[in-house]
């Protein structure tokens, strides 16, 4: 019987770098389950560079299925080495296992709360990913933005700062 250690018990219950809310795609390599992300759904791309050829797929990962990986023990190469900034902190005994747990949860209330705020604006929005709900924000603080549209996204636009911050300070690395 495998016993699952508060590392993997975080990663598996938490998610947010697989559904999108903390990146848009993920680079895939050589022996990674291609095939079987491609079954289970996965947008898989090629991406060309200035340099090379990547093969990518699209966030939210189509394995993440019920907040939970359907594939961890065989996730893609990146996954298992990408390591969040509240995951290191637990590794170095730096927080406690309750209070990155409690981080995991309110950046899932504020990455819901983004999506409502969405929704309620325009049910139409109910559908965009949490990368394209960001950049809308992002493209509605211009300085061309009417004060009736500003007022309108409000809301939205709260609720994006909020879990950007979330992301900035507990995940993602400078």
């Amino acid at each position: 019987m495998h016993l699952v250690s508060q590392q993997e018990d975080l990663c598996i219950s938490c998610g947010l770098c697989c559904d999108g809310t903390l990146y848009q795609s993920v680079q895939l390599f050589d022996g990674d389950p291609k095939q079987k992300l491609a079954k289970l759904g996965a947008e898989i791309s090629q991406l060309e560079t200035v340099s090379q050829t990547q093969t990518v797929m699209r966030l939210g990962c189509a394995a993440h299925q019920k907040g939970c990986c359907q594939v961890y023990a065989h996730r893609p190469k990146h996954c298992q080495r990408f390591e969040c900034r509240t995951l290191i902190a637990l590794e170095k005994d730096d927080m406690s296992f309750a209070d990155a747990k409690a981080i995991v949860s309110d950046t899932i209330a504020a990455r819901d709360a983004l999506k409502k705020a969405a929704k309620d604006i325009d049910p139409a929005l109910e559908d965009k990913s949490v990368h394209e709900l960001m950049i809308l924000c992002k493209d509605t603080l211009t300085p061309d933005t009417s004060v009736d549209q500003r007022v309108l996204y409000g809301p939205m636009l709260i609720e994006a700062a909020v879990l950007d911050q979330f992301k900035k300070k507990y995940f993602i690395h400078d």
